[in-house]
């Protein structure tokens, strides 16, 4: 008979994609597999896409401690004190004052003080709107 496209023995359906969690990452590397292993945390498709286009494993156990570079939308998800040498992360630690706007920019403005200008000629206006008083004047 017919082979029907949805039939469970389609026998012209695409061969099963082998499995990159944690533990067959860990066997391959036992038999000498040097790729570079990456985990991606997030919404990065186009992060992730580059990397398999240049020849890097994806581990996809995401809590897993076995990578070489770990993408994550999330500071918590880098877990830096469990870092090895190797291992690095697309974020700096204790770095919020100046990696969210709202933040600089209230850093900058409580820095004034110390420079003989305003904040307006280092950044454009920007208001903190979890702040009221900013919120207000939005």
């Amino acid at each position: 008979g017919v082979q029907r496209p949805n039939s469970k023995f389609n026998l012209k359906a695409a061969p099963p994609k082998i499995k990159n969690d944690a533990f067959n990452i860990g066997r391959q590397q036992e038999r000498g597999d040097t790729r570079k292993v990456f985990i991606v945390l997030g919404p990065y498709k186009d992060v992730r896409e580059g990397l398999l286009k240049r020849g890097w494993c994806e581990n996809t156990t995401r809590a897993s401690e076995l990578f070489d570079l770990k993408w994550c939308l999330y500071d918590v998800d880098a877990k830096y004190n469990s870092l090895k040498k190797h291992q690095v992360v697309n974020h700096f630690e204790n770095n919020s004052e100046i990696t969210s706007k709202g933040l600089l920019c209230r850093s900058v403005r409580n820095a004034m003080w110390q420079a003989d200008t305003d904040e307006l000629t280092l950044l454009p206006r920007t208001f903190d709107v979890h702040d009221e008083g900013e919120w207000r004047a939005f």
